[in-house]
């Protein structure tokens, strides 16, 4: 079975989904440490700057649990986030199909990182066709790698589906599973202005329903 692992990132860019198509099975890591400066709260858009989630974990470890850490209970960098998107992607062909769902989802009541970034992932993984691939460690009951390593020992031939730079840390992690490194090629035929490492959601701005196609394509 290929099974392939990330933490839950904000708004994930195109190698994050492509992962996801390229396995049986997608693990959300939201067992591990949350990070400071990461894809887990910040994303990059075309102009370079970034968007970055406001957390709050003050009475919490230096490095929490990612499903410990709570939202900042301002939601004005919400209004602020949406209204970037909407200044940088408003004039785009697929900008009104996307984003009125896109601010549902800003507009709940969410307390913690995890369940609105999980939230936003299911999204993209919904108008992708990949919803059926996603699974929590939370939701598994692993807490720990030694818990994962466990639910991996008792899966029929688990082979891990990787970013080529994540070799080193599965070879030490989990040195009796196979791996395959895999990522498409940056040189694709990719819609004027977009470049994998950019989120998703722009993609899906400029080519709507057909924005899976690229996932297809880079096989």
């Amino acid at each position: 079975m290929h099974i392939a692992a990330q933490q839950p990132f904000y708004l994930p860019d195109f190698y994050y989904f492509y992962k996801i198509s390229c396995c049986d099975f997608f693990l959300i890591a939201d067992h591990l440490r949350f990070r400071k400066q990461s894809p887990m709260v910040r994303t990059q858009l075309p102009d370079g700057k970034y968007l970055i989630v406001p957390v709050s974990h003050q009475n919490s470890p230096a490095h929490p649990v990612i499903q410990k850490v709570r939202l900042i209970s301002d939601s004005r960098w919400k209004m602020n986030h949406l209204r970037t998107i909407r200044s940088l992607f408003q004039k785009l062909p697929y900008f009104e199909h996307y984003f009125p769902e896109l601010e549902e989802i800003y507009n709940r009541d969410h307390q913690y990182l995890s369940p609105f970034l999980t939230e936003i992932i299911h999204w993209h993984a919904f108008h992708l066709g990949l919803q059926d691939k996603l699974n929590f460690a939370s939701g598994l009951n692993i807490t720990s790698q030694v818990e994962l390593k466990k639910w991996l020992n008792r899966q029929e031939k688990p082979l891990w589906l990787i970013h080529p730079v994540e070799v080193e840390y599965y070879r030490r992690e989990f040195p009796d599973i196979p791996l395959r490194a895999t990522k498409p090629p940056e040189e694709e035929p990719y819609p004027e202005g977009y470049h994998p490492r950019l989120p998703m959601l722009l993609l899906f701005f400029l080519r709507g329903p057909e924005a899976r196609m690229y996932l297809n394509r880079s096989d």
